[in-house]
């Protein structure tokens, strides 16, 4: 039973999860943790949102409302990631995370 289980890793290349020791969260957990905060706690810092990272946003709603949220969302995507190619930094990454979150949730895409 146990040669089958390994020939079909070497065939498929998956390990099974319990193989693994788990000390912490994975890297894209982390991410998305970060991703989280600045949808949640920094936004509330600015005022756009009260309600956490899967709440309401005011700045895109009103974006949304002058008929400009896909405008400005990839907007900001496209200077964090020249911003981001000049200085790499992980905060960069995460706000271009973020707006592409937001544009997935309220954009044309969700539509």
């Amino acid at each position: 039973m146990e040669s089958a289980a390994v020939a079909t890793q070497q065939e498929t290349g998956f390990v099974p999860k319990e193989m693994f020791v788990e000390e912490g969260p994975t890297p894209s957990e982390v991410f998305f943790k970060l991703v989280e905060e600045s949808l949640g706690i920094h936004a509330a810092r600015k005022g756009y949102s009260e309600n956490g990272a899967d709440g309401e946003n005011l700045l895109y709603q009103f974006t949304a409302s002058v008929g400009m949220s896909a405008g400005h969302s990839m907007g900001e995507v496209v200077y964090k990631a020249t911003e981001y190619m000049k200085d790499p930094r992980e905060v960069l990454l995460v706000k271009i995370a973020a707006w592409c979150l937001l544009e997935h949730r309220f954009g044309q895409y969700s539509k």
